[in-house]
C-alpha cells in the first residue's frame, strides 16, 4: 500500500506528518506576501498529494515538512491544517505532471491533488461568475473528445479554473489547449462531486 492510500483512509482529525513534500502549486489569491494560505504537495515519486492549508509560505518547487490535522474539504479532497513545519530545501525538481484524457481522470485510481497535465478543445470559453470569497474567479470547459457530462446541461468537457487568470488572454471557444494544474473535485451546488 502506498502512502497516498494511507492518507484517504485516516479519518478526518488524524495528525498527519509529511517529512519530504514537494510543493507542486501555491495559491495566489491572499493578498498577504508572507502568507500563501495554501498550497498543494505531492511525494517526489508521485505516490501521493495533498492540499496544505498554512499561514506561511511556501513556492513552488520548494521540500517542505508539513505536521498538522487532516480534513476533508466539502467537495471530498484531504486537506492537512498545518501545526508545524518548514522548508527544508529550496529548488527541488518537480516531477513532471502526469499526462491523462479525461476518461483517464473519473476511472479507476483518480489522482487527486498530484500534478496532471490534461488537454482538448475549448468548448466554452473563459466564465467570470460574480465574486464570491473563497472561490475562484474564472472557468473554462475543455473537451479531449471523451464526453464527460458536466454541471451544466448539454456541456461536455472538463472544468477547468484558472483562477489567476494565468491564461492571458482568456481562452476562447475552438481553441485547442493543453493545460497544467492539481486536480481536485468541486460539489455542484445539487450536491455532485
Amino acid at each position: 500500500a502506498s502512502y497516498g492510500l494511507a492518507i484517504n483512509k485516516l479519518p478526518d482529525g488524524a495528525y498527519l506528518e509529511i517529512n519530504a513534500g514537494v510543493v507542486t502549486l501555491e495559491s495566489y489569491d491572499n493578498p498577504n506576501p508572507y502568507s500563501n494560505d495554501y498550497f498543494w504537495v505531492q511525494a517526489p515519486d508521485r505516490s501521493y498529494g495533498i492540499r496544505v492549508r498554512s499561514y506561511g509560505y511556501a513556492f513552488e518547487g520548494n521540500l517542505v515538512y508539513v505536521a498538522g490535522i487532516l480534513t476533508t474539504t466539502p467537495a471530498g479532497d484531504r486537506e492537512l491544517i498545518v501545526l508545524d513545519g518548514g522548508i527544508t530545501a529550496y529548488g527541488y525538481p518537480i516531477s513532471p505532471p502526469l499526462g491523462m484524457s479525461q476518461k483517464q481522470l473519473v476511472s479507476g485510481l483518480i489522482p487527486n491533488n498530484l500534478l496532471i497535465k490534461v488537454w482538448g478543445k475549448v468548448v466554452q470559453g473563459h466564465i467570470y461568475p460574480e465574486p464570491v470569497e473563497g472561490q475562484p474567479v474564472s472557468y473554462f470547459y475543455i473537451d479531449d473528445g471523451s464526453g464527460l457530462e458536466t454541471d451544466t446541461p448539454g456541456l461536455t468537457g472538463l472544468k477547468i479554473y484558472d483562477p489567476f487568470l494565468i491564461l492571458n488572454p482568456p481562452v476562447n471557444a475552438d481553441e485547442t489547449i493543453s493545460f497544467t494544474g492539481v486536480m481536485g473535485h468541486e460539489l455542484t451546488p445539487e450536491g455532485k462531486i
